[in-house]
This record gives C-alpha cells, structure tokens and sequence, in this order.
C-alpha cells in the first residue's frame, strides 16, 4: 500500500489519491508484470521461469513466464534482442495497451479474491 510506497520512495511527492488511481485502471499492474516478468528473464540466463503476483484491492493479479514460451511468443532468443529491448519488447508489450493486452492474455491472468 501507500505506506509501503512511501518507505521505499521517501522523496516522492505522490499523494495516496494519486498512487491509488494509477494501479487502479489495471494498466499500471499489467505494464509492471509484463515488463518486470520478461525483463529478469533477459537480464539472467540462468532464469528460466519467472511467477510474479500483485494483489491488489479485491483481485490478484499474475504473471507466468517460461523462457522457452517467451521466445517462442517473441520470435526472437533473449541474446539476440537484448541490445534493442525497446524496440522490440517495451515499445510493443509494455507501452502500447493492444500489445500489453495480448502479452498479459498469454502468460497472464487475474482472480477475484
């Protein structure tokens, strides 16, 4: 919650209102698991898989990202596409709502608590 935020951001001026109404959309929580997820999986080799889970309000969020599935999805090995990462993951599956979507629909998924 808010009070987390603040300890790790002390310096930020972002009001609970504001922090609120940024997860709230769904945006903010689909944009952190996609980029998040597929990121650690780029940045080490020796990660294959990477599960990560937002709850947030009445619904948790979740992500399940096998390096092998990612790939494949992509069309790309993680070497070759990790000096042009914006191009060809963060511009297409972060950033754009269409692209984030599709990502989320294929390694994501959201319960009702």
């Amino acid at each position: 919650g808010f009070e987390e935020y603040k300890k790790l951001q002390p310096q930020s001026s972002v009001t609970k209102v504001q922090l609120e109404a940024y997860w709230e959309s769904g945006d903010a929580i689909l944009k952190a698991l996609n980029d998040g997820g597929a990121r650690l999986i780029r940045k080490m080799d020796e990660i294959k898989e990477v599960y990560i889970k937002i709850p947030f309000k009445n619904k948790t969020y979740s992500i399940n990202i096998k390096r092998q599935d990612l790939e494949s999805f992509l069309g790309y090995k993680m070497n070759e596409i990790r000096d042009n990462w914006t191009n060809t993951f963060s511009e297409q599956y972060v950033y754009s709502k269409d692209g984030r979507q599709k990502f989320f629909e294929k390694f994501g998924e959201i319960n009702e608590k």
